[in-house]
């Protein structure tokens, strides 16, 4: 693996992640996208130079579009990921490829010439897209919302764009204690969690227990999507255990935030239909 895709590497597990929710499954797209572009640059003629950066992400994040999305023009065995695409069909909210050109966009940065070529679209299409998932947030259902964040601050901040969405705010939670204490009572639709809490107990201890706790009271049902909202993500990557759950770091803005939030509901609402 050369310097340039050593780079990406943490930014393309986080988008992966972010598509699908789950981190051993992202991770499988990811070296399918990295073994795509190596062959690429292997080829006569290539023109996606190591030196040049900025092209080899883009490569990169449409090689694992390509993956995740099943595009003739990805290399490899999508075989083994058929139950994933069936997934991802089943989101009802939001357009998968409205809601991948939205993800690329808002977590990642990319501007609209750059989702285009991505996304093997052309930029009106690719404006399209974005408009589209735009307006398909405005309609999602909403739902209550657990905060787990000690920072007063940061938690009001976090509280206005949840209200803001048009969700709920079930309660804010300062430590593992108070969290728990709230699911409990009532259980939320989705958790936003710090990792580290004022009594420096662990946002993902407090996430762990919530959800082992509501298994218990509701064996079989669908589990409760997360949203860690963190400056330490490296923390979590290799965590399979809180799954389906996304992360975005500090500082965030408003905007991803609100995007983040459509998503884990959307793969939540996904997972539902497909135990159903």
């Amino acid at each position: 693996m050369n310097d340039g895709v050593r780079q990406q590497l943490p930014y393309l597990r986080r988008f992966a992640r972010a598509l699908n929710g789950r981190q051993a499954v992202a991770d499988r797209l990811v070296a399918q996208a990295i073994e795509a572009v190596a062959a690429e640059q292997a080829q006569p003629g290539s023109k996606t130079a190591e030196s040049d950066s900025e092209q080899l992400r883009r490569r990169l994040f449409r090689a694992l579009v390509d993956a995740h999305t099943g595009n003739p023009g990805s290399a490899g065995d999508m075989a083994t990921l058929s139950d994933e695409r069936i997934l991802a069909s089943r989101i009802r909210a939001l357009p998968v490829d409205a809601a991948t050109a939205l993800l690329l966009s808002t977590l990642e940065g990319f501007e609209r010439e750059a989702i285009a070529f991505v996304m093997r679209l052309t930029p009106e299409i690719a404006a399209d897209r974005l408009r589209a998932a735009h307006a398909a947030l405005d309609e999602q259902a909403p739902t209550e919302i657990l905060v787990i964040e000690d920072e007063p601050v940061i938690a009001m901040d976090i509280v206005g764009i949840v209200r803001q969405a048009g969700h709920r705010v079930l309660g804010i939670a300062a430590t593992r204690d108070q969290a728990v204490r709230m699911a409990e009572a009532r259980p939320p639709g989705l958790i936003l969690a710090d990792i580290k809490l004022a009594d420096d107990s662990s946002g993902i201890g407090a996430v762990d227990e919530i959800l082992a706790h509501l298994a218990e009271q509701r064996p079989g049902g669908a589990r409760i999507p997360v949203i860690f909202i963190t400056a330490f993500p490296e923390r979590l990557l290799n965590d399979e255990r809180l799954e389906p759950s996304l992360l975005i770091t500090k500082p965030f803005s408003d905007h991803l935030l609100r995007v983040a939030i459509a998503q884990a509901i959307q793969m939540a609402d996904a997972e539902a239909s497909t135990a159903a």
